[in-house]
Order: structure tokens, then C-alpha cells, then sequence
């Protein structure tokens, strides 16, 4: 353990010029990614927390990991298998569950590697239906390769319990070029269907085509909160680039359904940052069910991320 954070113990993965922050402490957040290019220039690219009190705030849960649900809960209710349940209230302001809860739960290194091409980290977390509403018991396990150009993030559940355990999950990153603003940015997204929400943040049921960043185009003053289905097949991406920079990020991941075929967009007050998070299903799946997983006892599920630091010239 390193302490890099002024009062938050933090985990430092280094590969070459490549540097991750974990916080194990709260979930294994990433909370600092620094990815180089062939030609040696770095940039951190994950605005993350700079103490403990942000953390606690969770006003933007930064870098965590989305389980046992992605996004919000409406009113924290939904039913499984003919019994409702009542999930805890953490987003007073419109009366959903938002995000799972192991955003703030101490996570254990399984398992820690290096050598001359890669740094490899497994850390996992046990959960045993203590928390209100959600009674079924998982292990969450999430691995990071790191590369000097790339990180991989690799998620296993495995339902420990002794019935089958609804559920979702997703990550939540920051992505930046420090120092710009993401007006000066340039976005593109896959092929995706739209899903509106309504004043509570939760999918109205209708769904549309959405091209506005269909190529790669500048953010400017856009405003996004929106979540998105992919409609491909196979490996999908999102890319964020940056003209002075020189420079793009990728994120891709397997849209497959029961994989990762959704993706929410966020672009903070601040607008130092964007919020690009995959995800395995729709806002509010306990509900609607749109791409919601089901594990039965004693199986699992994995799928995997990957972010790369690649040139990008106009």
C-alpha cells in the first residue's frame, strides 16, 4: 500500500510509463490512469478524487464499480420472482437507488504480477446479503491487466448463494486530457439507440436512433446524461480525442447482449471530465428488465473492458 492520496490509502500498479491508483478501500476504484504513447508523451486520462471527503460525498461517484445494479432503481422497489424488495434511498433528490453499493466496500488483492510488458492485479469482494433489499449472496471479483498503452478490466460474479440473484453492473470513469476542457474535446460513439428519461432519470420505454456522434465530432457545449443501447455486434467503442493533445482514448468493449451492450454518457458541471460508463443493462433493469442478468447458484458471468491511449491526427 501507498498513501499518493492526502488521507486514503491507495494501491499503485505501475507498467513502464503506465501508472493505476487503485482504492481498495472503496470498492477498488480507479481513481488515476496514466497511459503513454509509442513516442513516450503520458497523459492521465481518469480525473479521479483527491481525498477521502470526496469519496464520502459520492456526488460523482468517480471510478467505481457499478454492482449488484447499474444506475438508478425507481423508488428503490422492484420484485424478483414474486417477492418485492426495498433497496436504501441514496439519491434523495429524485427517490432512486443509484449505483449498487460496493462503491465504498474494502476489496482484498487476491493476486499481483509483473513483468516486462504488463502489470497484473486481482482484487475481490464477498458479499454476504446484509444489505437491505438485496439479499443475495455474490463474490465480485475485478482484475486489471496494465499495459503502457492500455488497461484491461476483467469482471467475474459468481453467485454464492442459494437461489438464482438478479443483477447488473458497469463501470464508472472520469475520462480527461488534463488541463482541457471537454468543450475542446472531440467524441464518437458506436452504432447506438437512445432510451429517453424522464424527470426521474428513468427510461421512458421509448428508444431512437442517435447520430449526433456518429463520427468523430466536437463535444462543445453539449450537455449529455443519457443512456444508450448499442446496436452492433462484438467489440464496440467510444472514442474521446484531443486535437492539442494529439491524442485519443478508446473504450472498448463486447456489446453482445448479456455482455456489455449499454453505455451511459455523462458530462459534469466542471466539464473537466466525461463520464463514459459500459454497462450490462438498461437503467433501471430490476425493473424493466433490458438486459438484466439472472445467475443461478453456484455459476458465473465475466465480461471485460479495455481502455487504450492511441495518436489521433486530424
Amino acid at each position: 500500500m501507498h498513501t499518493s492520496l492526502e488521507d486514503i490509502p491507495a494501491l499503485i500498479v505501475r507498467s513502464g510509463k503506465a501508472v493505476l491508483e487503485l482504492i481498495p478501500s472503496q470498492g477498488a476504484a480507479v481513481n488515476r490512469l496514466t497511459l503513454a504513447l509509442e513516442d513516450g508523451k503520458s497523459f492521465s486520462i481518469v480525473e479521479g478524487a483527491t481525498d477521502f471527503a470526496e469519496f464520502q460525498e459520492k456526488s460523482l461517484y468517480r471510478g467505481v464499480h457499478l454492482m449488484p445494479f447499474a444506475n438508478r432503481v425507481k423508488d428503490g422497489k422492484y420484485t424478483f420472482c414474486g417477492k418485492e424488495y426495498q433497496l436504501p434511498i441514496n439519491e434523495k433528490d429524485k427517490n432512486n437507488a443509484l449505483h449498487g453499493f460496493i462503491w465504498d466496500r474494502p476489496m482484498d488483492t487476491r493476486q499481483q504480477a509483473t513483468d516486462d510488458s504488463e502489470s497484473t492485479i486481482v482484487l475481490t469482494y464477498q458479499y454476504l446479503g446484509d444489505s437491505q433489499g438485496y439479499p443475495f449472496r455474490f463474490e465480485f471479483q475485478v482484475s486489471y491487466v496494465l499495459r503502457e498503452n492500455s488497461l484491461t478490466g476483467i469482471y467475474k460474479v459468481t453467485n454464492i448463494g442459494e437461489e438464482a440473484m438478479p443483477f447488473s453492473l458497469g463501470w464508472h470513469p472520469y475520462f480527461q486530457f488534463e488541463g482541457e476542457d471537454v468543450d475542446e474535446l472531440h467524441l464518437q460513439m458506436p452504432r447506438v439507440n437512445d432510451l429517453p428519461l424522464d424527470n426521474q432519470m428513468i427510461p421512458t420505454g421509448a428508444s431512437q436512433p442517435y447520430d449526433t456522434f456518429s463520427i468523430l465530432s466536437p463535444l462543445g457545449k453539449q450537455h449529455l446524461d443519457n443512456c444508450y443501447k448499442i446496436m452492433t455486434t462484438g467489440d464496440a467503442t467510444t472514442i474521446l480525442a484531443s486535437k492539442s493533445k494529439k491524442a485519443a482514448i478508446k473504450l472498448t468493449h463486447n456489446s453482445d447482449d448479456g455482455i456489455l451492450p449499454y453505455v451511459q454518457i455523462y458530462t459534469p458541471p466542471h466539464r473537466k471530465s466525461i463520464a463514459i460508463e459500459p454497462m450490462s443493462s438498461c437503467v433501471d433493469a430490476l425493473n424493466n428488465q433490458k438486459g438484466l442478468l439472472v445467475l443461478e447458484p453456484s455459476t458465473s458471468y465475466t465480461s471485460d473492458f479495455n481502455v487504450s491511449l492511441e495518436p489521433w491526427t486530424t
